[in-house]
């Protein structure tokens, strides 16, 4: 018998179970759960810096366009593939909103050649960033959302709004919309990056991993001495004399005990501005003064890395990069039967990791978390906050070893790395004895900054006064530092310290406290922390050491040689700065600006229009710098045998 074939139903186009409906209920669900956890974090961002209101709206119609671009792919799809896209992308959402909001807790790193996985599973970042009503909320919410999201839309949406979106022309605005946000929208507007996600960095680095280079290629390498010798033809710079009376000292004494203390996130710009409304024992107790010192990188640990290891930064090394090439500190002055110990008031892992420490061979090498396990219940209630050790707690542990070092009549060199002034500026950090302050500045978090130099610098002068009583063998130097500086938007976008090599993100104090000073010793010639390297080294072996002298360094003993003063940045594939005298020069891969310090010390009033003929010697200079330094870590010419 034959059968009738039935007659095909076809769905009515808004009917919930059409394919093109099922397609656009998916769709949706996917940008709400991309949009709404960073809409959350740019209002959490509030507690740690200030975005301007339009700052948060083009984040938003950026992170929108991009958005846009994945779901109009996801609406093309064949329905046999659409819930496993869906899925796919909805763990790339969820994983993207825990970068994001450990990003926003100044807890991730700023490079794209840093975002690699070994960071994205660090799940004590996770727990710790996540650890709060408000957080755990929004997860659950996400996860519920994921699963009900499409059934719930399909159910309560107008299909007449539905029948207006499904248009072509939307569709053909939309996928304009979109693909411009990624075109000509710049990804780096914000010092810290947030806009920037961190799975399309890492597609773009495996797009374009040469392109973004910052010097031209087959520039000619030239080594510093070269360097130097070719601007002085230009515009001719003096050798500043060197601490002659100190190096002879210290000759003759064979070194120094030597207490280094090296302050997160501290600006000499800040400190300056600070003195004027309460002075500070930083600034009004006799020392040496290196008054135009920077760091080489508004990186921590880059900046270390210059200090213990002598050894400069390309914007293409990850942390472990940072290692190789380095001439040890600490292991050089353990081999000459010098105690050395390395004291940290925050745990190892909070930004940097324990085996990165490790390699500059210290023999005592303590974080907040070891020294807090050693407390009795009586001393962490007044040393502790939680289960970590407040500033005066590493303090304390610091000042016992060195008592106990002097009682063996042992030469020693200590540092302490005070993490007091480092973002988010929490008012709990301020010792007690320091009064808080509501009139420092009118930028909230600056004032907060603030407030903590100030209880640090009671730190200080603490510490200097127990340094000048002990009974040692040896006299004592204080060296007092910081890693790099701190920006609150004295350039647009220019906050905390990563993203530009401005003067308030390069510009540290150096100075040197020595009980025999009675008078400050002003040094005007551009210093970095490459020099410091060879430096600590004479001021507490007494002599300088022809092991850890690089093409990169000066020994501020001794003459100080005109030299470029060179600045790396590492946001967005970097930016590249280099002062000769008072003239200082700054590039990206596409800019370039040229400032005169000494008219304007602010960087207000680009020169690079009007002064094209130093411009150019500048661009030649910090590329050569640039090109050689690349040459050097991979091949160096000064080949040294590791320490044993």
């Amino acid at each position: 018998m034959k059968t009738e074939a039935q007659p095909q139903i076809e769905l009515n186009p808004n009917h919930p179970n059409h394919p093109k409906v099922m397609h656009f209920d998916y769709v949706l669900t996917i940008m709400i759960l991309f949009l709404l956890p960073r809409i959350v974090t740019i209002i959490e961002l509030k507690q740690y810096v200030s975005v301007s209101s339009w700052m948060k709206w083009f984040l938003a119609s950026q992170d929108f366009g991009i958005l846009l671009l994945i779901a109009l792919i996801a609406y093309g799809l064949s329905l046999k593939f659409m819930k496993i896209f869906y899925y796919g992308l909805w763990v790339l959402i969820y994983y993207q909103f825990l970068l994001n909001a450990i990003i926003s807790k100044i807890k991730s790193y700023p490079t794209i050649n840093e975002l690699k996985p070994e960071h994205w599973a660090d799940i004590s970042e996770i727990i710790q960033t996540y650890g709060n009503f408000k957080s755990v909320s929004m997860l659950i919410f996400l996860i519920v959302f994921a699963f009900f999201g499409p059934q719930f839309i399909a159910r309560y949406l107008k299909p007449s709004i539905k029948q207006h979106l499904q248009k072509p022309i939307v569709f053909v605005l939309l996928t304009l919309y979109s693909f411009g946000t990624l075109i000509f929208t710049n990804m780096s507007i914000s010092a810290l990056n947030l806009q920037v996600a961190p799975i399309f960095a890492i597609a773009k680095s495996l797009i374009y991993p040469e392109s973004q280079d910052l010097i031209p290629l087959h520039t000619q390498a030239q080594t510093p001495n070269q360097i130097a010798k070719n601007l002085q033809k230009i515009i001719p710079q003096r050798s500043a004399s060197g601490l002659e009376v100190l190096r002879q000292r210290l000759e003759i004494e064979q070194g120094r005990n030597v207490i280094l203390v090296v302050l997160e996130s501290t600006s000499a710009t800040a400190l300056e501005a600070l003195n004027l409304q309460n002075p500070l024992f930083l600034k009004s107790t006799p020392a040496i003064r290196f008054e135009e010192h920077h760091s080489t990188v508004p990186h921590s640990a880059s900046a270390l890395t210059s200090l213990f290891c002598g050894r400069p930064r390309l914007v293409s090394d990850r942390s472990q990069d940072l290692q190789k090439r380095c001439l040890p500190l600490g292991k050089y002055l353990n081999q000459k039967g010098i105690k050395t110990g390395f004291f940290q008031s925050t745990y190892f892992g909070d930004w940097i990791k324990r085996d990165f420490f490790e390699n500059f061979g210290f023999s005592t090498l303590m974080d907040s978390l070891e020294m807090a396990k050693q407390l009795s219940d009586d001393q962490k209630q007044k040393m502790t906050s939680g289960k970590y050790m407040q500033e005066w707690g590493t303090l304390h542990f610091l000042k016992d070893w060195m008592n106990q070092k002097c009682q063996n009549q042992e030469h020693f060199f200590a540092v302490y790395y005070s993490w007091v002034a480092h973002a988010p500026y929490p008012q709990k950090h301020m010792h007690k004895d320091v009064p808080w302050r509501d009139d420092l500045s009118n930028h909230p978090q600056k004032n907060q900054y603030l407030n903590l130099l100030r209880s640090m610098d009671f730190l200080m002068q603490d510490l200097w006064t127990f340094t000048k009583a002990l009974s040692c063998q040896r006299k004592a130097l204080l060296v007092v530092i910081g890693d790099h500086g701190e920006a609150f938007e004295e350039h647009a976008g220019n906050l905390y310290h990563a993203a530009y090599t401005y003067e308030e993100n390069l510009k540290t104090p150096l100075y040197i406290f020595d009980p025999e000073l009675i008078k400050d010793i002003e040094v005007n010639a551009p210093t970095d922390h490459l020099d410091l390297h060879l430096t600590l080294a004479h001021l507490v072996t007494g002599s300088s050491s022809s092991y850890l002298a690089t093409p990169f360094s000066r020994d501020l003993l001794e003459s100080i040689e005109p030299k470029l003063q060179v600045g790396l940045s590492l946001m967005d594939g970097g930016m590249l700065s280099g002062r000769w005298g008072q003239w200082k020069v700054m590039k990206n891969h596409s800019q370039s600006a040229l400032f005169d310090l000494e008219k304007d010390p602010l960087e207000t009033h680009n020169l690079a229009q009007s002064r094209t003929d130093l411009l150019e010697h500048y661009l030649q200079a910090i590329n050569a710098w640039y090109a050689f330094t690349k040459q050097y870590l991979t091949n160096p010419t000064d080949q040294k045998e590791p320490l044993p």
